[in-house]
């Protein structure tokens, strides 16, 4: 977990290398209304961020187990 540039996909693909497995990013699991706000300088809420959670909260469920990248 980070801010933008501070390395966490980079750090995260390595280590899921190492540990043989997936590499996720949070925010390539963001609907096309949030990345849109974003894109416009909005500020997301917390009811735009539900429904990526939710999204996230599944895939960490389905997969059970990965390195998962999230700014935060």
């Amino acid at each position: 977990m980070g801010v933008s540039g501070s390395g966490k996909s980079t750090i995260g693909k390595l280590l899921a290398a190492e540990l043989h497995l997936d590499f996720y990013d949070a925010d390539d699991f963001h609907p096309d209304h949030n990345v849109q706000k974003m894109m416009s300088g909005q500020a997301l809420t917390d009811k735009d961020r539900e429904s990526w959670l939710l999204v996230l909260r599944k895939l960490i469920i389905e997969k059970g187990e990965g390195v998962l990248a999230c700014s935060a």
